[in-house]
């Protein structure tokens, strides 16, 4: 989490890259800091798995869902619910979240990456 000083300077570089690409939607919902973008990222992926977890959601509301997120610029959700089912999963090696939180680093270091090569590769 962004209050442990350490896992703040790990994810900064990666969180003001996603700020960066997705600068007009988050400031349109009031997120202007690469911090909050993160931490609401965190947080609409846990409302995700809580919601799919429970059955609270059908098939369709949870697509149209995922497309809002899409729409309002948090494209990387489905790999940080992918990450974050990864953390639930392993409760064992991970007893917080804060213990995590390399790994939510490395899943969105790779998303960026990813995307960064395919955006490249459409301007070839």
């Amino acid at each position: 989490m962004l209050d442990n000083a350490n896992n703040a300077a790990l994810i900064e570089k990666v969180g003001q890259r996603l700020y960066m690409w997705s600068q007009p939607e988050m400031n349109n919902q009031a997120y202007n800091d690469w911090r909050i973008v993160i931490n609401e990222s965190i947080v609409r992926a846990i409302v995700f798995i809580y919601m799919m977890d429970n059955g609270l959601i059908t098939k369709q509301t949870l697509n149209e869902m995922f497309n809002e997120t899409w729409r309002n610029g948090f494209r990387w959700t489905p790999e940080l619910v992918n990450s974050l089912r990864h953390y639930a999963n392993n409760r064992d090696k991970y007893k917080t979240l804060n213990d995590y939180y390399p790994e939510i680093v490395k899943c969105l270091s790779q998303y960026i990456t990813t995307e960064a090569t395919r955006m490249q590769n459409a301007l070839k």
